[in-house]
């Protein structure tokens, strides 16, 4: 983390510089902040709950999935593109050989 603590800048919007590569380190005690790079989507179904994000740092951007108890925030219209989030907890996994 500490090479994180050292390179991270803000950009305009907000995000820190660096997160998503920290992130993908799973380096301790992060609280990314992240951009929300793309429109959220619900997937597909009509029993599916789950929402697909593209969050951004400014540099590097990542997939990810919300919590099932978060999906709200998108059907509401809190969580949308240019929503600045403080990702609290996140679990980084390896997908076809990606992180």
């Amino acid at each position: 983390m500490g090479g994180w603590r050292r390179r991270r800048r803000r950009d305009g919007g907000g995000a820190v510089t660096g997160a998503v590569a920290a992130m993908s380190q799973m380096a301790e005690g992060l609280f990314p902040v992240l951009q929300v790079a793309d429109s959220p989507q619900l997937a597909a179904g009509p029993a599916s709950q789950r929402c697909l994000l593209l969050l951004s740092d400014g540099m590097h951007s990542q997939r990810g999935a919300l919590a099932t108890s978060l999906t709200h925030l998108v059907r509401d219209g809190h969580l949308r593109r240019g929503t600045v989030v403080r990702v609290l907890d996140y679990v980084c996994t390896v997908v076809q050989s990606r992180r």
